[in-house]
């Protein structure tokens, strides 16, 4: 009897160490899969010109560089259901980090991201305080800064028009760097700003820069949008714009010049560090020192003394010259930053919901 209960016992303790060998083994596959696929998710088509595609070569370019994997979901909607469906079929495939690759995915995802603690999320949006979410972006605001110097050097009216997204901090603080750069060359410039609501409608952003030509009067367009439907649309009109995310011409001499972000220096570094475990940093964000935004091309109507113009703002910014020094007065004669004072870094991501004097909204 004894014999039968210590044969019995035994093979009890077999199973038992074999089920523990399979869940050890198994969390550790789990693990090495988590740190070795990274989930990346954008609204649009990696192939498309524009925002999806800048944004896809970026991680791409990261992954390649860390040796990790990258999972891509691409045309994913701006909808909780739908990327809810989306992470969790990134998440079933092993992936521990998530990265949202539209502004608008984490302030969608809150409730999910909470009740998923062990997944780390990414995102462009910096206005959650979520533990497992970690805010990133590139200083685009001082591309758009660039854009703005370039577009009132080439402006004879002095009225130069701006097809934007939404009314967001990420929008507003671009349109105002746009306005700042502008009226460091012309201070009596004036920006007009022609509102989409939409990341992606070329039906709306062609007809918004028709009112801003026809309407406004404006002579060249600059905007932030996922695609390039506003330059081809000035194009068509025979109007000079500055481009964003162009990086080669692909259009007339009348695009002035793109700047761009390059998306692959922040890719990489959130990467890195998630990889290396490391920890307390809640908010990336890189700018024109890392070279991480830049102009990649001007078209042959720029002439040599105002790419100069331009290189010299750019040499300044990377030595320190900040796009937000004050004084800085609001659209409404408003002061918002006095003299030599600095906007800080926590007011232009999450406070910033007003104009600078100068920029106007258009109304029909």
């Amino acid at each position: 009897m004894n014999k039968k209960i210590s044969a019995a016992a035994l093979v009890l303790s077999l199973l038992i160490v074999g089920v523990i060998f399979l869940l050890l083994n198994g969390m550790e596959t789990r693990t090495e899969a988590s740190k070795k696929s990274i989930g990346f998710l954008i609204p649009g088509s990696k192939d498309e010109e524009g925002w999806n595609n800048f944004q896809y070569q970026g991680a791409k370019s990261a992954v390649d560089d860390l040796g990790v994997e990258l999972l891509l979901v691409e045309n994913i909607k701006e909808s909780a259901d739908v990327l809810e469906h989306a992470v969790d079929s990134l998440v079933q495939k092993g992936a521990g980090m998530i990265i949202f690759g539209s502004y608008n995915y984490p302030l969608l995802m809150v409730d999910y991201m909470k009740a998923h603690p062990a997944v780390s999320f990414y995102g462009i949006s910096n206005d959650l305080q979520i533990e497992n979410f970690v805010a990133f972006s590139v200083r685009a605001y001082q591309a758009r800064f660039i854009s703005g110097v370039i577009a009132a050097l080439h402006s004879e009216s002095g009225k130069i028009g701006y097809v934007a997204a939404m009314k967001n901090t990420e929008v507003i603080r671009g349109i105002n760097a746009f306005a700042l750069g502008a009226r460091r060359i012309n201070p009596k410039a004036e920006v007009v700003v022609a509102w989409t609501n939409s990341w992606d409608d070329e039906q709306v952003e062609k007809a918004n820069v028709d009112k801003l030509v026809k309407g406004a009067g404006v002579d060249v367009v600059a905007y932030q949008q996922n695609r390039t439907f506003v330059p081809e649309e000035a194009e068509a009109l025979g109007v000079k714009s500055v481009a964003y995310g162009m990086y080669k011409p692909k259009f007339s001499e009348k695009v002035l010049a793109s700047t761009v972000s390059n998306w692959g220096k922040a890719y990489r570094e959130i990467i890195q560090d998630f990889l290396q475990r490391k920890e307390g940093i809640n908010n990336y964000w890189l700018g024109i020192e890392k070279d991480a935004v830049g102009v990649a091309f001007f078209s042959d109507l720029v002439s040599d003394s105002s790419k100069g113009v331009v290189e010299d703002f750019i040499t300044s910014m990377k030595n320190g010259m900040d796009v937000f020094v004050g004084p800085i007065y609001d659209n409404h004669k408003k002061k918002r930053c006095e003299k030599d004072e600095l906007i800080s870094d926590n007011i232009l991501r999450d406070e910033m919901d007003w104009l600078v004097e100068g920029v106007s909204e258009y109304e029909n």
